[in-house]
């Protein structure tokens, strides 16, 4: 009898086995949904809550996908991703501490985006099939986005006003994560094929998503990076060179913690987009000097935020870097730099689908002087697959280099 039991024990976990790689990358593209519809302001303005229930859903997602990876031995990414979500906890925490206010757990669950590589790490075997997916829900969302995003400003309020006093109007905010790599999709496929017009057509229409969505500096920069990439010309050295003018534009911004009368966004008044985040920047100074370590962490809602710093209408995601620090403290912002970094110098990859994520994580990386996109906005998805490559070692999202990996190039 005992013999029988210890067969069925193992007959059980030999099934689990074969079960497991098919639910690490159902959870993949579970979390990849979820993560699209967060960040999504298109889908939230047709269902509202919808975020909701896709924060809940990537918060299972990434549990599950931890439990897999402790269950399969692979503690460094596993050990990382709980790291991941006890820096959100703590940043709770200090909060709570400076505001005197309780903590309110739940906040933090937007955040949880921080340890979502666990879930691309966990289906690296099968990445190509998830990296189909996300360029295909990446485009979907962008078409949609050019398509409806005016009708949906004009039926009644569903448009956001980015910022009061904007002279841009109410639009619907862009995910720019996602319109990096649909930009970067079609900009991969018509370099090997610059007359198929079935991705011309896509990318037109991506381009005009970006136009309603006005985001400007990110447009700029995702035309730059995608110049150089058609040109052939994001080499090691101009890379350094991308490298080095983001370390100056980032010490110039960072540097306004030890030097109070300081206020580089100060220069952009005359932009309403500028003002606000001079104003923000002027308003975190203080804070971030009194605690460079922690910064003044993570509040349990907006009301207790605003209660805080004194004033409405202040994001520490308007400030980008320097944003990072105060609401993460000087581990998030450490964090930060070596994500960003990785993804200025490039990943290793095969495939379209894997250079455009590699291209786009450039543009978000580089991005990063402004807004935290990639650290927690809708850049947080090329982020986690940045992560998942590099700890899946000397790999290619899951296969051996060879001859035919490259750099994005």
């Amino acid at each position: 009898m005992a013999q029988e039991a210890t067969q069925g024990e193992g007959g059980a976990i030999t099934r689990l086995r074969h079960v497991a790689p098919m639910l690490e990358m159902t959870l993949a593209i579970l979390y990849a949904l979820a993560h699209l519809l967060f960040f999504s302001t298109l889908a939230n303005a047709i269902l509202p809550g919808l975020d909701r229930l896709a924060l809940l859903a990537m918060a299972f997602a990434i549990a599950c996908a931890i439990t897999l990876a402790a269950w399969r031995g692979r503690w460094l990414a596993a050990g990382l991703a709980i790291a991941a979500l006890g820096l959100v906890a703590v940043q709770l925490v200090v909060f709570s501490h400076l505001a005197q206010v309780p903590v309110n757990w739940n906040a933090g669950l937007s955040y949880t985006v921080l340890a979502g590589f666990i879930v691309f790490f966990n289906a690296r075997h099968h990445l190509s099939l998830v990296l189909r997916i996300l360029v295909a829900l990446a485009l979907a969302y962008c078409v949609a986005y050019a398509l409806f995003s005016d009708r949906l400003v004009e039926l009644g309020g569903l448009g956001t006003q980015v910022l009061a006093g904007d002279n841009r109007g109410p639009r619907l905010v862009l995910a720019n994560g996602y319109a990096a790599l649909a930009v970067f999709a079609c900009l991969v496929r018509l370099r090997s094929h610059p007359v198929d017009w079935r991705w011309l057509a896509l990318l037109a229409l991506v381009l005009l998503a970006l136009v309603e969505a006005q985001s400007r500096t990110f447009s700029v920069l995702a035309a730059m990076v995608g110049a150089f990439y058609l040109l052939g010309l994001l080499s090691g050295t101009v890379r350094w060179a991308l490298a080095f003018v983001f370390t100056l534009l980032l010490a110039v911004v960072l540097s306004g913690a030890a030097l109070p009368g300081w206020n580089p966004f100060g220069f952009f008044v005359f932009d309403p987009s500028g003002a606000v985040r001079a104003g923000a920047y002027a308003l975190f100074q203080p804070y971030l000097a009194d605690n460079p370590v922690t910064g003044i962490g993570l509040p349990p809602d907006r009301a207790a935020f605003e209660a805080f710093v004194g004033r409405p209408y202040v994001y520490w995601e308007d400030l980008g870097a320097f944003g990072i620090w105060a609401a993460f403290g000087a581990w998030g912002l450490i964090a930060f730099l070596l994500l960003a970094y990785r993804s200025i110098f490039g990943i290793p990859v095969r495939g379209p689908d894997a250079m455009a994520v590699s291209l786009a994580a450039l543009t978000a990386a580089l991005f990063g002087i402004l807004s935290p996109t990639l650290w927690s906005g809708s850049g947080s998805l090329l982020a986690n697959l940045v992560v998942a490559s590099c700890l899946a070692g000397r790999q290619a999202f899951g296969r051996p280099l060879d001859a035919g990996d490259e750099l994005a190039v």
